[in-house]
């Protein structure tokens, strides 16, 4: 984890095995999740031309604050 460039990378390995327990194939990929803090967001739904209608926290519908785990941004396409 980057905590700095906010980008966790997960790697995954999938394993194939035969009806014996022999391993077929194996295949190892790397995943990188990048993650953006509310007021990012917030940032760039504006400078892309969405009016945020509401944000609620954790899809329970309360407001954010500091322990918030996800974010959830209800916003529209500006008509200009």
């Amino acid at each position: 984890m980057d905590a700095h460039a906010q980008v966790l990378t997960v790697k995954n390995r999938y394993s194939l095995f035969s009806k014996s327990c022999k391993t077929l194939e194996e295949e190892e990929r790397d995943v990188k999740l990048l993650w953006f803090y509310p007021h990012e967001y917030h940032l760039l739904l504006e400078e892309s031309g969405f009016e945020i209608e509401a944000i609620y926290a954790d899809f329970e519908f309360e407001p954010l604050d500091e322990l918030t785990a996800y974010a959830v941004f209800v916003a529209r396409k500006s008509s200009n």
